[in-house]
Protein backbone atom coordinates (compact mmCIF):
# COMPACT_ATOMS: atom_id res chain seq x y z
CA UNK A 1 0.00 0.00 0.00
CA UNK A 2 2.89 2.43 1.17
CA UNK A 3 4.63 1.70 -2.66
CA UNK A 4 1.31 2.45 -4.10
CA UNK A 5 0.34 5.45 -2.23
CA UNK A 6 4.02 6.68 -3.37
CA UNK A 7 3.67 5.67 -7.16
CA UNK A 8 0.52 7.98 -7.36
CA UNK A 9 1.93 10.85 -5.33
CA UNK A 10 4.57 11.00 -8.34
CA UNK A 11 2.03 10.96 -11.06
CA UNK A 12 -0.03 13.50 -9.13
CA UNK A 13 2.75 15.87 -7.63
CA UNK A 14 4.55 15.47 -11.08
CA UNK A 15 6.75 19.26 -11.38
CA UNK A 16 4.80 20.78 -14.24
CA UNK A 17 7.80 23.56 -14.83
CA UNK A 18 9.48 21.13 -16.78
CA UNK A 19 6.53 20.47 -19.56
CA UNK A 20 5.84 17.00 -18.63
CA UNK A 21 2.43 15.22 -19.46
CA UNK A 22 1.28 13.44 -16.83
CA UNK A 23 1.80 9.47 -18.29
CA UNK A 24 -1.05 7.50 -18.95
CA UNK A 25 -1.00 4.61 -16.99
CA UNK A 26 -1.77 0.97 -16.94
CA UNK A 27 -3.42 -0.59 -13.73
CA UNK A 28 -2.32 -4.11 -14.11
CA UNK A 29 -1.52 -7.40 -12.37
CA UNK A 30 2.15 -8.71 -12.37
CA UNK A 31 3.67 -9.97 -14.03
CA UNK A 32 2.50 -7.09 -16.08
CA UNK A 33 4.99 -4.31 -16.09
CA UNK A 34 4.87 -0.90 -17.32
CA UNK A 35 8.47 0.93 -16.92
CA UNK A 36 9.53 -1.34 -14.28
CA UNK A 37 6.56 -0.69 -11.89
CA UNK A 38 3.90 -3.87 -11.40
CA UNK A 39 0.39 -3.09 -11.17
CA UNK A 40 -3.06 -4.09 -10.25
CA UNK A 41 -5.43 -6.34 -13.22
CA UNK A 42 -7.96 -4.99 -15.75
CA UNK A 43 -10.50 -6.87 -17.73
CA UNK A 44 -12.68 -3.55 -18.81
CA UNK A 45 -10.76 -0.36 -19.53
CA UNK A 46 -12.03 2.75 -19.29
CA UNK A 47 -10.89 5.90 -19.98
CA UNK A 48 -10.28 8.43 -17.06
CA UNK A 49 -9.05 11.70 -18.25
CA UNK A 50 -5.28 12.36 -18.35
CA UNK A 51 -4.94 9.58 -15.88
CA UNK A 52 -5.00 6.50 -17.92
CA UNK A 53 -7.10 3.21 -17.61
CA UNK A 54 -9.00 1.78 -14.26
CA UNK A 55 -10.83 -1.62 -14.23
CA UNK A 56 -14.48 0.25 -13.57
CA UNK A 57 -16.06 3.47 -12.73
CA UNK A 58 -16.59 2.66 -8.87
CA UNK A 59 -12.78 1.30 -8.95
CA UNK A 60 -11.86 4.67 -9.76
CA UNK A 61 -13.93 6.49 -7.50
CA UNK A 62 -12.69 4.48 -5.02
CA UNK A 63 -8.82 5.61 -6.06
CA UNK A 64 -10.89 9.26 -6.34
CA UNK A 65 -11.84 9.22 -2.46
CA UNK A 66 -8.87 8.13 -1.20
CA UNK A 67 -6.76 10.58 -2.86
CA UNK A 68 -9.13 13.70 -2.47
CA UNK A 69 -7.22 14.30 0.87
CA UNK A 70 -4.16 15.14 -0.77
CA UNK A 71 -3.38 19.38 -1.03
CA UNK A 72 -4.51 21.11 -3.73
CA UNK A 73 -5.53 17.92 -5.92
CA UNK A 74 -8.55 17.26 -7.53
CA UNK A 75 -9.32 14.21 -9.59
CA UNK A 76 -11.29 14.29 -12.41
CA UNK A 77 -14.73 12.40 -12.67
CA UNK A 78 -14.26 9.17 -14.61
CA UNK A 79 -15.11 9.26 -18.42
CA UNK A 80 -15.58 6.54 -21.06
CA UNK A 81 -13.29 5.95 -24.04
CA UNK A 82 -14.81 6.87 -27.77
CA UNK A 83 -12.45 5.14 -29.70
CA UNK A 84 -11.88 5.26 -33.57
CA UNK A 85 -11.59 1.97 -35.16
CA UNK A 86 -8.38 1.74 -36.53
CA UNK A 87 -6.65 -1.76 -38.18
CA UNK A 88 -4.30 -3.82 -35.91
CA UNK A 89 -2.12 -5.53 -38.10
CA UNK A 90 -0.75 -9.06 -36.28
CA UNK A 91 2.36 -10.56 -38.32
CA UNK A 92 3.11 -14.33 -38.72
CA UNK A 93 6.30 -15.71 -39.94
CA UNK A 94 5.28 -18.61 -42.11
CA UNK A 95 8.89 -19.98 -40.69
CA UNK A 96 8.62 -18.94 -37.30
CA UNK A 97 8.55 -20.93 -34.26
CA UNK A 98 5.77 -22.64 -32.62
CA UNK A 99 5.42 -20.59 -29.79
CA UNK A 100 5.06 -17.46 -32.00
CA UNK A 101 2.22 -18.99 -33.96
CA UNK A 102 0.61 -20.05 -31.30
CA UNK A 103 0.70 -16.88 -29.39
CA UNK A 104 -0.29 -14.90 -32.66
CA UNK A 105 -3.24 -17.23 -33.19
CA UNK A 106 -4.79 -16.62 -29.69
CA UNK A 107 -3.92 -12.72 -30.07
CA UNK A 108 -5.39 -12.78 -33.16
CA UNK A 109 -8.88 -14.53 -31.35
CA UNK A 110 -9.07 -12.25 -28.53
CA UNK A 111 -8.70 -9.00 -30.59
CA UNK A 112 -11.58 -10.37 -32.60
CA UNK A 113 -13.72 -10.85 -30.07
CA UNK A 114 -13.10 -7.37 -28.49
CA UNK A 115 -14.72 -6.33 -31.82
CA UNK A 116 -11.03 -4.74 -32.96
CA UNK A 117 -10.40 -4.47 -36.10
CA UNK A 118 -7.86 -7.34 -36.60
CA UNK A 119 -6.12 -8.28 -39.17
CA UNK A 120 -2.83 -10.70 -40.32
CA UNK A 121 -0.30 -10.03 -42.39
CA UNK A 122 1.75 -13.71 -43.15
CA UNK A 123 5.08 -13.45 -44.18
CA UNK A 124 6.49 -15.86 -46.39
CA UNK A 125 9.77 -16.53 -48.68
CA UNK A 126 8.04 -17.35 -51.93
CA UNK A 127 4.42 -17.45 -53.23
CA UNK A 128 4.59 -20.92 -52.94
CA UNK A 129 3.97 -21.24 -49.15
CA UNK A 130 0.73 -21.10 -47.50
CA UNK A 131 -0.33 -19.71 -44.47
CA UNK A 132 -0.80 -21.74 -41.46
CA UNK A 133 -4.13 -23.48 -41.19
CA UNK A 134 -4.57 -22.57 -37.47
CA UNK A 135 -5.47 -18.76 -38.25
CA UNK A 136 -8.78 -18.15 -36.75
CA UNK A 137 -12.28 -17.72 -38.85
CA UNK A 138 -13.24 -14.32 -39.26
CA UNK A 139 -9.92 -12.31 -39.66
CA UNK A 140 -8.65 -11.15 -42.49
CA UNK A 141 -5.76 -12.94 -43.85
CA UNK A 142 -3.03 -11.09 -46.10
CA UNK A 143 0.21 -12.69 -47.59
CA UNK A 144 3.56 -10.68 -48.46
CA UNK A 145 6.43 -11.93 -49.82
CA UNK A 146 9.81 -10.86 -48.47
CA UNK A 147 13.34 -11.83 -48.97
CA UNK A 148 14.71 -14.35 -46.88
CA UNK A 149 17.20 -11.76 -44.97
CA UNK A 150 17.02 -8.25 -43.95
CA UNK A 151 18.18 -5.55 -46.46
CA UNK A 152 19.28 -2.26 -45.16
CA UNK A 153 18.44 -0.19 -42.13
CA UNK A 154 15.14 1.12 -42.90
CA UNK A 155 13.13 -2.73 -43.43
CA UNK A 156 11.97 -4.50 -46.44
CA UNK A 157 10.49 -1.60 -48.66
CA UNK A 158 7.78 -3.91 -49.80
CA UNK A 159 6.41 -4.33 -46.18
CA UNK A 160 6.71 -0.31 -45.38
CA UNK A 161 4.80 0.55 -48.36
CA UNK A 162 1.96 -2.49 -47.40
CA UNK A 163 1.74 -0.74 -43.58
CA UNK A 164 2.06 2.59 -45.13
CA UNK A 165 -1.22 1.88 -47.33
CA UNK A 166 -2.82 0.54 -44.18
CA UNK A 167 -1.78 3.78 -42.33
CA UNK A 168 -3.18 4.66 -39.55
CA UNK A 169 -3.37 1.39 -38.20
CA UNK A 170 -0.96 -0.35 -35.43
CA UNK A 171 1.13 -3.45 -36.71
CA UNK A 172 2.51 -6.15 -34.13
CA UNK A 173 5.77 -7.77 -35.41
CA UNK A 174 7.44 -10.79 -34.00
CA UNK A 175 11.10 -9.53 -33.70
CA UNK A 176 12.79 -12.60 -33.83
CA UNK A 177 12.75 -12.64 -37.54
CA UNK A 178 14.91 -10.11 -38.79
CA UNK A 179 13.33 -9.67 -41.82
CA UNK A 180 9.92 -8.70 -40.41
CA UNK A 181 11.97 -5.39 -39.08
CA UNK A 182 10.88 -1.93 -39.65
CA UNK A 183 11.61 0.97 -38.90
CA UNK A 184 12.25 4.84 -39.48
CA UNK A 185 11.06 4.68 -43.10
CA UNK A 186 7.35 4.37 -41.86
CA UNK A 187 5.46 6.90 -41.44
CA UNK A 188 3.89 8.20 -37.76
CA UNK A 189 0.65 7.08 -38.37
CA UNK A 190 1.96 3.62 -38.53
CA UNK A 191 2.78 2.30 -34.64
CA UNK A 192 4.66 -0.58 -34.39
CA UNK A 193 4.71 -2.69 -31.42
CA UNK A 194 7.73 -5.48 -31.72
CA UNK A 195 7.74 -8.46 -29.39
CA UNK A 196 11.02 -9.55 -28.38
CA UNK A 197 11.51 -13.36 -27.34
CA UNK A 198 15.37 -13.20 -27.18
CA UNK A 199 18.10 -14.04 -28.87
CA UNK A 200 21.55 -14.20 -29.31
CA UNK A 201 24.33 -10.47 -28.89
CA UNK A 202 24.09 -9.48 -32.40
CA UNK A 203 20.25 -10.02 -32.81
CA UNK A 204 19.81 -7.62 -29.44
CA UNK A 205 21.97 -5.09 -31.32
CA UNK A 206 19.98 -5.15 -33.90
CA UNK A 207 16.68 -4.87 -32.27
CA UNK A 208 17.96 -1.80 -30.06
CA UNK A 209 18.51 -0.04 -33.29
CA UNK A 210 15.20 -0.63 -34.90
CA UNK A 211 13.17 -0.42 -31.67
CA UNK A 212 13.61 3.36 -30.73
CA UNK A 213 11.37 3.78 -33.93
CA UNK A 214 8.73 1.76 -31.99
CA UNK A 215 6.21 2.89 -29.96
CA UNK A 216 6.09 0.09 -27.60
CA UNK A 217 8.19 -3.01 -27.41
CA UNK A 218 7.05 -6.26 -25.71
CA UNK A 219 9.04 -8.56 -23.88
CA UNK A 220 7.84 -11.75 -22.99
CA UNK A 221 9.98 -12.31 -19.82
CA UNK A 222 11.15 -9.59 -17.12
CA UNK A 223 14.37 -11.08 -17.83
CA UNK A 224 14.40 -10.40 -21.48
CA UNK A 225 13.05 -6.75 -20.47
CA UNK A 226 16.43 -5.98 -18.29
CA UNK A 227 18.40 -7.15 -21.22
CA UNK A 228 16.73 -4.50 -23.24
CA UNK A 229 16.95 -1.95 -20.91
CA UNK A 230 20.17 -2.93 -19.91
CA UNK A 231 21.24 -2.49 -23.64
CA UNK A 232 19.33 1.05 -24.30
CA UNK A 233 17.90 2.03 -20.72
CA UNK A 234 15.45 4.77 -22.97
CA UNK A 235 13.02 1.90 -23.92
CA UNK A 236 11.94 1.78 -20.52
CA UNK A 237 9.51 4.18 -21.15
CA UNK A 238 8.03 2.01 -23.75
CA UNK A 239 9.05 -1.49 -22.55
CA UNK A 240 6.31 -3.51 -21.29
CA UNK A 241 6.22 -7.10 -19.99
CA UNK A 242 3.28 -9.55 -21.42
CA UNK A 243 4.25 -13.63 -21.46
CA UNK A 244 3.43 -15.84 -23.84
CA UNK A 245 0.11 -17.41 -22.44
CA UNK A 246 -0.52 -21.16 -22.97
CA UNK A 247 -3.27 -23.88 -21.82
CA UNK A 248 -2.67 -24.28 -18.19
CA UNK A 249 -5.27 -26.92 -16.54
CA UNK A 250 -7.37 -25.95 -13.74
CA UNK A 251 -5.75 -29.00 -11.63
CA UNK A 252 -3.27 -31.25 -11.61
CA UNK A 253 -3.96 -34.20 -13.50
CA UNK A 254 -4.51 -37.64 -11.20
CA UNK A 255 -1.80 -39.62 -10.97
CA UNK A 256 -1.22 -42.78 -8.61
CA UNK A 257 2.11 -43.01 -6.83
CA UNK A 258 3.76 -45.96 -9.32
CA UNK A 259 7.20 -46.71 -6.42
CA UNK A 260 9.45 -48.58 -8.49
CA UNK A 261 7.78 -47.54 -12.17
CA UNK A 262 9.75 -46.14 -14.52
CA UNK A 263 10.61 -42.30 -14.19
CA UNK A 264 8.92 -40.97 -17.92
CA UNK A 265 10.81 -38.24 -19.25
CA UNK A 266 10.03 -35.49 -22.28
CA UNK A 267 12.95 -33.78 -23.83
CA UNK A 268 13.11 -31.68 -27.19
CA UNK A 269 16.17 -32.04 -29.29
CA UNK A 270 17.38 -28.20 -29.35
CA UNK A 271 16.53 -26.84 -32.90
CA UNK A 272 20.36 -25.38 -33.17
CA UNK A 273 22.25 -28.40 -31.40
CA UNK A 274 25.79 -27.69 -30.30
CA UNK A 275 28.35 -30.67 -31.45
CA UNK A 276 28.92 -32.07 -28.18
CA UNK A 277 24.97 -31.95 -27.13
CA UNK A 278 24.34 -35.66 -28.17
CA UNK A 279 27.17 -36.73 -26.65
CA UNK A 280 26.24 -35.12 -23.53
CA UNK A 281 22.91 -36.85 -23.00
CA UNK A 282 23.98 -39.88 -24.21
CA UNK A 283 26.28 -39.73 -20.95
CA UNK A 284 23.17 -39.27 -18.94
CA UNK A 285 21.56 -42.62 -20.05
CA UNK A 286 24.46 -44.44 -19.86
CA UNK A 287 25.07 -43.04 -16.58
CA UNK A 288 21.08 -44.09 -15.47
CA UNK A 289 21.80 -47.28 -16.96
CA UNK A 290 24.75 -47.97 -14.79
CA UNK A 291 23.17 -46.82 -11.62
CA UNK A 292 20.04 -49.29 -12.57
CA UNK A 293 17.55 -46.43 -12.62
CA UNK A 294 14.43 -47.08 -15.06
CA UNK A 295 14.07 -44.17 -16.97
CA UNK A 296 11.93 -43.80 -20.61
CA UNK A 297 12.72 -40.93 -22.43
CA UNK A 298 10.58 -39.71 -25.05
CA UNK A 299 12.52 -37.54 -27.59
CA UNK A 300 10.61 -34.19 -30.32
CA UNK A 301 12.90 -32.68 -32.67
CA UNK A 302 14.76 -33.61 -35.62
CA UNK A 303 15.04 -37.30 -36.83
CA UNK A 304 19.13 -36.70 -37.64
CA UNK A 305 19.08 -35.60 -33.87
CA UNK A 306 17.55 -38.36 -32.76
CA UNK A 307 19.66 -40.74 -34.62
CA UNK A 308 22.79 -39.44 -33.68
CA UNK A 309 21.56 -39.71 -29.94
CA UNK A 310 21.12 -43.52 -30.07
CA UNK A 311 24.48 -43.77 -31.60
CA UNK A 312 26.12 -41.79 -29.17
CA UNK A 313 24.62 -43.59 -25.99
CA UNK A 314 27.19 -46.88 -25.03
CA UNK A 315 24.86 -49.07 -23.26
CA UNK A 316 22.16 -51.18 -24.39
CA UNK A 317 19.84 -50.02 -21.66
CA UNK A 318 20.50 -46.62 -22.48
CA UNK A 319 19.57 -47.54 -26.22
CA UNK A 320 16.33 -49.24 -25.29
CA UNK A 321 14.63 -46.54 -22.90
CA UNK A 322 14.85 -44.07 -25.68
CA UNK A 323 11.58 -43.53 -27.77
CA UNK A 324 11.35 -40.81 -30.72
CA UNK A 325 7.87 -38.82 -30.97
CA UNK A 326 8.38 -36.68 -34.07
CA UNK A 327 9.48 -33.87 -35.00
CA UNK A 328 6.85 -31.60 -34.32
CA UNK A 329 3.96 -32.61 -32.40
CA UNK A 330 0.66 -30.99 -32.49
CA UNK A 331 -0.91 -29.62 -29.81
CA UNK A 332 -3.09 -31.94 -28.39
CA UNK A 333 -0.22 -34.81 -28.97
CA UNK A 334 1.87 -32.91 -27.00
CA UNK A 335 -0.24 -32.15 -24.04
CA UNK A 336 -1.53 -35.84 -23.95
CA UNK A 337 2.48 -36.72 -23.85
CA UNK A 338 3.11 -34.30 -21.10
CA UNK A 339 -0.10 -35.61 -18.84
CA UNK A 340 1.57 -38.67 -19.41
CA UNK A 341 5.17 -37.82 -18.31
CA UNK A 342 6.65 -36.99 -15.19
CA UNK A 343 9.92 -35.06 -16.35
CA UNK A 344 10.55 -32.10 -18.64
CA UNK A 345 13.84 -31.96 -19.52
CA UNK A 346 15.98 -28.91 -20.80
CA UNK A 347 19.98 -29.82 -21.14
CA UNK A 348 20.97 -26.81 -23.59
CA UNK A 349 20.90 -23.44 -22.25
CA UNK A 350 17.94 -21.40 -23.83
CA UNK A 351 16.67 -17.68 -23.02
CA UNK A 352 13.21 -16.54 -21.55
CA UNK A 353 10.30 -19.56 -21.06
CA UNK A 354 10.13 -21.84 -23.69
CA UNK A 355 6.09 -22.32 -24.29
CA UNK A 356 6.65 -26.56 -23.48
CA UNK A 357 8.64 -25.58 -20.81
CA UNK A 358 4.97 -23.74 -19.22
CA UNK A 359 2.98 -26.40 -21.03
CA UNK A 360 4.83 -28.96 -18.87
CA UNK A 361 4.64 -27.32 -15.74
CA UNK A 362 0.78 -26.60 -16.49
CA UNK A 363 0.59 -30.03 -16.72
CA UNK A 364 2.47 -31.56 -13.88
CA UNK A 365 5.68 -32.42 -15.09
CA UNK A 366 8.90 -31.25 -13.13
CA UNK A 367 11.49 -29.20 -14.91
CA UNK A 368 14.55 -30.33 -14.39
CA UNK A 369 17.09 -28.21 -16.48
CA UNK A 370 20.84 -26.70 -17.08
CA UNK A 371 20.26 -22.86 -16.75
CA UNK A 372 18.19 -20.56 -18.70
CA UNK A 373 19.31 -17.16 -19.46
CA UNK A 374 16.93 -14.19 -18.42
CA UNK A 375 14.76 -16.90 -16.14
CA UNK A 376 12.51 -15.96 -13.72
CA UNK A 377 13.21 -17.20 -10.43
CA UNK A 378 9.47 -16.60 -8.77
CA UNK A 379 8.44 -19.28 -11.08
CA UNK A 380 11.61 -21.66 -11.31
CA UNK A 381 12.94 -21.97 -7.39
CA UNK A 382 15.74 -24.89 -7.44
CA UNK A 383 14.54 -27.32 -4.82
CA UNK A 384 10.83 -26.07 -4.56
CA UNK A 385 9.47 -26.72 -7.95
CA UNK A 386 12.09 -27.36 -10.71
CA UNK A 387 16.14 -28.79 -10.61
CA UNK A 388 18.85 -27.04 -12.00
CA UNK A 389 22.17 -28.62 -12.68
CA UNK A 390 25.25 -28.46 -14.18
CA UNK A 391 25.45 -29.47 -17.98
CA UNK A 392 28.82 -30.58 -18.14
CA UNK A 393 27.82 -33.05 -14.86
CA UNK A 394 26.30 -36.16 -16.59
CA UNK A 395 26.68 -37.97 -12.77
CA UNK A 396 24.71 -35.20 -11.38
CA UNK A 397 22.06 -35.26 -13.35
CA UNK A 398 21.72 -38.94 -13.37
CA UNK A 399 21.94 -38.84 -9.19
CA UNK A 400 18.66 -36.08 -9.74
CA UNK A 401 16.58 -38.27 -12.11
CA UNK A 402 17.59 -40.99 -10.15
CA UNK A 403 16.32 -39.36 -6.74
CA UNK A 404 13.02 -38.16 -8.83
CA UNK A 405 12.46 -41.79 -9.89
CA UNK A 406 12.82 -43.65 -6.71
CA UNK A 407 10.43 -41.32 -4.88
CA UNK A 408 7.18 -40.35 -6.65
CA UNK A 409 5.90 -38.28 -3.17
CA UNK A 410 9.09 -35.79 -3.58
CA UNK A 411 8.04 -35.88 -8.18
CA UNK A 412 4.08 -35.24 -6.63
CA UNK A 413 5.38 -32.23 -4.27
CA UNK A 414 7.81 -30.77 -7.30
CA UNK A 415 5.07 -31.51 -9.90
CA UNK A 416 2.17 -29.38 -7.86
CA UNK A 417 4.60 -26.44 -6.79
CA UNK A 418 5.05 -26.34 -10.42
CA UNK A 419 2.02 -26.11 -11.76
CA UNK A 420 0.76 -23.64 -8.53
CA UNK A 421 4.16 -21.31 -9.89
CA UNK A 422 2.88 -21.32 -13.54
CA UNK A 423 -0.57 -20.93 -12.56
CA UNK A 424 -0.49 -18.33 -10.53
CA UNK A 425 2.53 -16.45 -12.76
CA UNK A 426 -0.06 -15.07 -15.39
CA UNK A 427 0.91 -17.11 -17.97
CA UNK A 428 -2.82 -18.04 -19.42
CA UNK A 429 -3.75 -17.37 -22.65
CA UNK A 430 -6.66 -15.12 -21.41
CA UNK A 431 -3.89 -13.30 -19.23
CA UNK A 432 -1.86 -12.53 -22.26
CA UNK A 433 -4.83 -11.14 -24.28
CA UNK A 434 -5.62 -9.32 -21.78
CA UNK A 435 -1.95 -7.70 -21.37
CA UNK A 436 -2.09 -6.81 -25.26
CA UNK A 437 -5.98 -5.51 -24.90
CA UNK A 438 -4.24 -2.80 -22.89
CA UNK A 439 -0.96 -1.83 -24.77
CA UNK A 440 -3.63 -2.10 -28.05
CA UNK A 441 -5.39 0.52 -26.46
CA UNK A 442 -2.82 2.32 -24.81
CA UNK A 443 -1.58 2.79 -28.79
CA UNK A 444 -5.04 3.31 -30.70
CA UNK A 445 -5.48 6.44 -27.88
CA UNK A 446 -1.73 7.72 -28.97
CA UNK A 447 -2.79 7.57 -32.75
CA UNK A 448 -6.06 9.80 -31.95
CA UNK A 449 -4.10 12.18 -29.75
CA UNK A 450 -1.66 12.31 -32.66
CA UNK A 451 -3.83 12.40 -35.70
CA UNK A 452 -5.71 15.79 -34.06
CA UNK A 453 -2.92 17.51 -33.02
Amino acid sequence: VTRYEGLFRRLLLADASHGSRRPHGLLSKPPYQVSGAKIFPIYEAKRIGDFGVFPHRRDYEDYRKELSPLPGRRLPPSTPALLRRRPVIVAINARGSSTALASSVALLRGLRDANLEAQALVLVRSPAERPPDLLPAGVPVETLCLPARLRGPAGPPRLVGHLSRQAPCIHLIDAEEQRSLVGPDLPHQVAVAGIVRGGNAPHYELLVRFAPHWKAVVATSPGIAAQLTNLDPSLASRLVTIPDGVDIRDRLPRRPLAWGEPLRIVHRLPREPRAQSAGELASVLDALSDRGVPTELTVTGKEEEWQRLAQACRRDGARESLRFAGEELADQELLELLESSDVYLLTDDIEGLPRDLVLAMGRGCVPVLKSIRNSEPHLLRHGECAYFVPGDDPGTLADRLGALQINPALRRSLAAAAHEAVDRGGLRVADMVTGYLLLVDRMLRELDEAGSD
